[in-house]
C-alpha cells in the first residue's frame, strides 16, 4: 500500500507541476507582449515618432497604462512644435534672420537673408558673419550684441551683398539660450 500511495503522491505530484508551468507560461505570456508593446511605444515615442500608440484590449492594469500611455502620446503631439514646422516658420519670415553660433560663424540663415545677401540657399552656413555685416573694426559678435541691447534692440550697419554691394539695415541682436 505505501508503494501505491507513493506513485499516486508522485503522479499527482508531477501533474501538479505541469499544470503549474502552463499556468505560469500563459500568464507570462498575457503580462508580456503587452509590456514589450508598451516599451517599444516609449522608445518610438522618444525618438520623436509623436503618432506612436498601443492598442489597448485588456480592462487589467496593463491596459489602464496602455490607455494612460496613449492619452500622454496624443497630450504630447497636441503640444508639441515640429522642427519641420518651425523650419517652415522661419524661411517664410519676411525680416531677414543669421543665426551664429558663441565664435560668430553663421549656423543658419532663412530664406529672406539669402535673399538680402544674394546668395544660394545655405550658402552662409559656416561662414564669419564678418563676411556679411559690415563691422567696426575693434567689433566682434558679442559686441555687436552687446551694443545693439544698449541701443534699445536695434543698429544701423550694412549687409555686404554678393559683389560687394551694401545693403542699409537696422540690425537687432540678441543672445540665444541654449543647454550648453
Amino acid at each position: 500500500r505505501t508503494g501505491e500511495t507513493t506513485r499516486i503522491a508522485l503522479g499527482t505530484s508531477v501533474f501538479a507541476v505541469l499544470i503549474a508551468g502552463v499556468l505560469g507560461l500563459m500568464v507570462w505570456r498575457s503580462i508580456h507582449a503587452p509590456i514589450r508593446r508598451l516599451h517599444d511605444a516609449a522608445i518610438a515615442l522618444g525618438q520623436g515618432r509623436l503618432e506612436t500608440r498601443v492598442d489597448v484590449t485588456s480592462r487589467d492594469e496593463l491596459g489602464v497604462l496602455a490607455r494612460a500611455f496613449n492619452s500622454m502620446a496624443s497630450q504630447l503631439a497636441a503640444s508639441t512644435v515640429s522642427v519641420a514646422g518651425l523650419q517652415g516658420i522661419f524661411d517664410s519670415m519676411a525680416a531677414a534672420v543669421v543665426l551664429c553660433d558663441q565664435s560668430g560663424a553663421v549656423t543658419r540663415t532663412n530664406a529672406a537673408a539669402d535673399r538680402m545677401l544674394g546668395i544660394p540657399r545655405g550658402a552662409a552656413i559656416g561662414q564669419p558673419i564678418q563676411k556679411f555685416c559690415r563691422m567696426q573694426a575693434s567689433e566682434g559678435l558679442t559686441s555687436l550684441v552687446t551694443a545693439s541691447v544698449k541701443a534699445g534692440g536695434s543698429l544701423d550697419r550694412s549687409m555686404l551683398r554678393v559683389g560687394s554691394a551694401e545693403v542699409a539695415v537696422s540690425l537687432s541682436c540678441s543672445g540665444l539660450r541654449t543647454s550648453d
